[in-house]
């Protein structure tokens, strides 16, 4: 009986999304063998960083403004006292406001438009990626994966199929301009005879509800499979580390160190960056009401305060709010080589490398140390130990097509070999 030390291709603590929709539909779902559910993700946006910051969690949900920036043109209206003449219907016209003093903008939410995967990391010592898993890609992304998630952000959950948010939103407002200026409180005077307000009321133009991101393709795992493609992007808390077999992994600088949220899109957008972590809105539109009858304060000679007028309103914008989603800083590395050289283009070290078929064994000749592993037709790993010495053979196989792939800390090579 054969002891064997099985290394996986997999990095240690590698983090990627799940969500397999093969299966029925539950409001919680158990993670596959070697893997655990991160419920740091829970409700949290995944957002890159160059590592200061992993694990801290940020953002909210909703944001609101304070202030309404603009001013009013001068009063227009009749005294209702019946009294023309240079002293009252001048009074009337010859002040405006600040077009906000005080009141209430609405409340809004920011989340732009997701859907909810379960975030899993990677635990066990020989797992490969299960069918379900997403990940991110720069291009077209291998055979066996299917795009999904475009114009979406990914979040996690403790459940699937959830999704929500929208690109934009909007808020409405009411409150009160400022006293009217210039002010006298001479009888007959051609300005507002005294401190007075109007109520103001209407709703702002829309703005985007995405954070500042990089479009990436986002593709599924259709079945099981043992190696991670290169070109695939996954989530770490550290650097990308485990068996030889890992392949070359780079940080992936374009979401870190610009801390950005991934967000899905085709092939064709890869790599178009956007959005933003502030924003003020225009207005859309806007009511200003009559003062007088209570709206405002009469006082020596009458005339606008206590005279019912309105005034147009000249706004220009909000003020400027922060608005980030609930999100949780990773390190996003992306696989660039496997270093593989395929069999039948074998050069230098690799010509001593070799699988031979044999009755229900496959005798395997290489240097101590190299990883093998060997795959059925369709693509499963059956076996996968440490070479301890130059020769072993690999017993109890059944008839049919396999592949074996040894390899080392820098190269690896693929054999076709048939068992009868």
């Amino acid at each position: 009986m054969l002891l064997l030390m099985i290394l996986s291709s997999v990095p240690d603590g590698i983090m990627v999304f799940w969500g397999y929709t093969g299966i029925t539909r539950v409001s919680r779902l158990a993670p596959p063998a070697g893997w655990v559910i991160d419920s740091s993700f829970v409700g949290r946006f995944p957002r890159g960083c160059p590592g200061d910051s992993v694990g801290t969690k940020g953002g909210s949900s909703t944001h609101k403004h304070t202030r309404i920036y603009g001013s009013t043109g001068g009063g227009t209206g009749t005294d209702p006292r019946g009294q023309p003449g240079p002293g009252t219907l001048a009074a009337i016209v010859g002040h405006t406001h600040p077009l906000w003093a005080s009141g209430t903008i609405s409340t809004t939410s920011h989340i732009p438009p997701y859907r909810d995967f379960l975030v899993i990391r990677k635990v066990g010592e020989d797992v490969g990626l299960p069918a379900g898993t997403v990940m991110m890609f720069t291009e077209e992304p291998p055979s066996g994966w299917r795009v999904i998630l475009v114009d979406s952000f990914p979040r996690g959950s403790l459940s699937l199929w959830g999704k929500g948010g929208s690109p934009t939103h909007y808020h409405t407002f009411s409150g009160y301009t400022g006293d009217p200026y210039p002010t006298s409180f001479e009888p007959g005077s051609a300005t507002a005879s005294g401190c007075h307000g109007h109520p103001v009321s209407g709703s702002t133009a829309p703005e985007s509800n995405l954070p500042p991101y990089v479009r990436v393709v986002f593709a599924q795992l259709e079945t099981w499979t043992e190696d991670i493609p290169v070109g695939a992007v996954g989530m770490f808390d550290s650097p990308p580390s485990g068996s030889p077999g890992i392949g070359v992994w780079e940080s992936f600088d374009t979401l870190n160190t610009g801390r950005r949220f991934p967000l899905g899109c085709n092939p064709s957008n890869a790599l178009m960056a956007g959005g933003s972590s502030s924003h003020v809105h225009g207005i859309s539109s806007i009511t200003i009401g009559p003062s007088g009858g209570g709206a405002g304060v009469e006082n020596v000679g009458g005339g606008a305060a206590g005279t019912p007028h309105t005034h147009e309103a000249y706004p220009t914008r909000t003020d400027t709010a922060f608005a980030l989603p609930p999100y949780r800083y990773t390190m996003f590395w992306q696989k660039t080589s496997v270093k593989t050289a395929m069999a039948g283009n074998e050069q230098g070290e690799t010509g001593s490398w070799a699988a031979i078929g044999l009755r229900g064994a496959i005798s395997i000749k290489a240097p101590p140390g190299i990883l093998v592993k060997i795959y059925d037709i369709t693509g499963k790993r059956v076996f996968a130990c440490d070479t301890g010495e130059e020769e072993m053979l690999v017993k109890g196989l059944g008839p049919g097509v396999l592949f074996v792939r040894m390899e080392s800390a820098d190269l690896a090579i693929v054999k076709k070999v048939i068992v009868r």
